[in-house]
């Protein structure tokens, strides 16, 4: 029975994939039953090429509408990846996704939960750009925004550890402890840019923090409101979370060092 058992047996390989993607036309990342994500067009991609099912475990999940500079997720599949992959799949997937690299790592490695930190960054513009479209966040009063106070705000969430008062009501996390490495606004051209820092992130808690930081920037909401949110986790006033399409996942960390292949060149 035992030698059976051995025989049947088939190890598996599991490899890492990079990608970025314009999340405009995509329910998010997560496979979803009635709306087209960007996790259902890459396994059906690679099902096409591979001639067996592929289930992708991704870093982490994207709103509707978010965007992606780099997002890892990784697959188990039974043989050695074939030539021209990377050629061939950025050929089938549609024009908003792109594939950078597969790695392949030991199989205890793990998409998500071995991230140490994720970044997001969020673009703010002072004028409406039809090339620029679902790509930043044109705010109607850019020019009354308080950019000091702005930067203060952002001050007060690097020293935050708890950020219940930034997550959706409708959430199942289990608790809302982050550690935050960076939270900063700066102005280039005609944007605000926020980028922040973590080893986790709540659901909505980068795009309510930017909403606070608006509020803040039109002295709607006060700094101490921010020190009492964050410190106290006391509800905000006047919540705001802004659109997901100025929203960008920009980077994702490991400890283990991913090296990539190019299956293009074996």
């Amino acid at each position: 029975m035992l030698f059976l058992l051995l025989a049947n047996f088939t190890p598996s390989l599991r490899y890492f994939v990079e990608l970025a993607y314009r999340g405009t036309p995509f329910a998010g990342w997560q496979r979803q039953p009635n709306a087209l994500s960007v996790q259902e067009c890459i396994e059906a991609s690679l099902e096409k090429i591979l001639h067996q099912p592929v289930t992708l475990v991704g870093c982490g999940r994207t709103d509707a509408g978010v965007h992606a500079s780099s997002f890892f997720a990784h697959f188990d599949i039974a043989k050695p990846l074939p030539q021209h992959l990377l050629y061939r799949i950025n050929r089938d997937l549609p024009d908003e996704i792109s594939v950078k690299s597969f790695s392949l790592v030991g199989p205890e490695y793990h998409a998500r939960f071995d991230a140490i930190c994720r970044s997001y960054t969020y673009f703010l513009t002072a004028t409406r750009d039809p090339f620029n479209k679902d790509l930043a966040y044109a705010f109607y009063a850019f020019h009354k925004l308080d950019q000091t106070k702005m930067r203060q705000a952002a001050s007060i969430i690097r020293q935050g550890n708890d950020f219940q008062a930034f997550c959706k009501s409708n959430s199942d996390t289990k608790h809302y402890l982050c550690r935050i490495s960076d939270a900063t606004w700066k102005l280039e051209d005609h944007n605000l840019i926020f980028q922040i820092t973590a080893n986790r992130f709540v659901r909505g808690m980068v795009r309510l923090i930017v909403g606070m930081s608006i509020q803040v920037g039109l002295g709607k909401l006060q700094l101490q409101d921010v020190s009492n949110a964050v410190e106290r986790q006391i509800p905000l006033k006047f919540p705001l979370s802004v659109p997901s399409h100025g929203l960008y996942l920009t980077q994702v960390s490991y400890s283990k060092k991913l090296t990539p292949i190019n299956p293009d060149r074996r």
